[in-house]
C-alpha cells in the first residue's frame, strides 16, 4: 500500500503568473512542499479489496435489479459511511479480471480461466448472464484517513496501516453479515491501494491566489468514486476565472 512519488524537485512555480496545477495528488502536493508553500500533507487512499463472498441466493434480490440500457449495464452497491460494498460473479471458478493490464488476463490461463473472465466481462459490462452464479464476491472500496505522509523525503505509508486494514475488514465483515448475508464467507483477498488518493483541502490555505490546484480533493466525499466529481468541479472552477468554454 505505498503509492509512488512521481516528481522532483525540478518544478517551479511563478511568483505572479495564474497557475493551474494539474498533476493528481502526489504531483501537486510535492510542487507545492518543494516550492516551499507546505512542510507536509496528509493523504487519504480508497483501498479496494474482496472482502468474502456470498451465495447466490442471499444477493439475488440485488441482482435483480441490475439496470440495463444501450450505453451498458449499471449495478447497485451499497453505501455505508467512508465505503462502497458491490459483488461479482462467480460462475464456475475463481478468476479475477485486471482492469489495469488486460494483458495479463490472458498470462498463464487455462481455457476455464478465459471461459470464467469471458462470462464475468460479459455480465460487468452489458448484464447479460448466461449462467446462474455459483458464489458471489463481495468487494469493498473503503476509505483511509491519513494513511500516507508525504514530505521532501518522499511519501512514507503510516506505520500502523496494516492494523488499521484488519481492523476495518473484520468490522465490515461482521456489518455484512448483520446485513442479512447469513451465507457470507470471509476471504480477503486482491488488495489495491493508490487507486483514489486524496486529502483535506484545508492544507492549502497558505498556498496564493494565483495557484490554482486541480485534482480529486475537490470531490470530498470519503470513499465514493472522485474522478468525474472532481472533473466537474475543476470545469466549474476554470470556468469561473474565465479560462473554459
Amino acid at each position: 500500500m505505498r503509492p509512488t512519488s512521481i516528481l522532483t524537485d525540478e518544478i517551479r512555480l511563478a511568483d505572479s503568473e495564474e497557475v493551474f496545477l494539474c498533476l493528481s495528488v502526489l504531483g501537486n502536493l510535492e510542487t507545492l512542499v518543494h516550492n516551499g508553500y507546505m512542510d507536509r500533507a496528509w493523504i487519504s487512499d480508497d483501498i479496494v479489496f474482496k472482502l468474502g463472498e456470498v451465495s447466490h441466493e442471499d444477493v439475488s434480490e440485488i441482482v435483480s435489479k441490475v439496470s440495463i440500457t444501450r450505453h451498458g449495464a449499471y449495478f447497485p452497491s451499497i453505501r455505508i459511511p467512508r465505503a462502497q460494498i458491490s459483488f461479482r460473479p462467480r460462475f464456475f471458478r475463481d478468476a479475477d479480471i485486471n482492469f489495469i493490464d488486460l494483458r495479463k488476463n490472458f498470462d498463464s490461463a487455462s481455457p476455464l480461466d478465459y471461459t470464467e473472465k469471458a462470462l464475468r466481462a460479459l455480465f460487468l459490462r452489458y448484464g447479460v448472464r448466461m449462467w446462474t452464479p455459483a458464489r458471489w464476491s463481495v468487494y469493498v472500496q473503503y476509505n483511509f484517513d491519513h494513511l500516507y505522509q508525504l514530505t521532501r523525503d518522499g511519501v512514507e505509508e503510516v506505520h500502523d496501516a496494516r492494523e488499521q486494514f484488519d481492523a476495518v475488514a473484520s468490522r465490515l465483515a461482521s456489518d455484512v453479515r448483520k446485513m442479512g448475508f447469513e451465507t457470507f464467507v470471509a476471504n480477503v483477498c486482491n488488495v489495491m491501494s493508490g487507486i483514489h488518493l486524496s486529502y483535506d483541502r484545508r492544507v492549502l490555505s497558505d498556498v496564493p491566489r494565483h495557484i490554482a490546484v486541480f485534482d480529486t480533493s475537490l470531490e470530498n466525499v470519503p470513499g465514493d468514486h472522485s474522478a468525474l466529481r472532481a472533473f466537474c468541479a475543476a470545469y466549474l472552477r476554470a470556468k469561473h476565472v474565465g479560462r473554459v468554454p
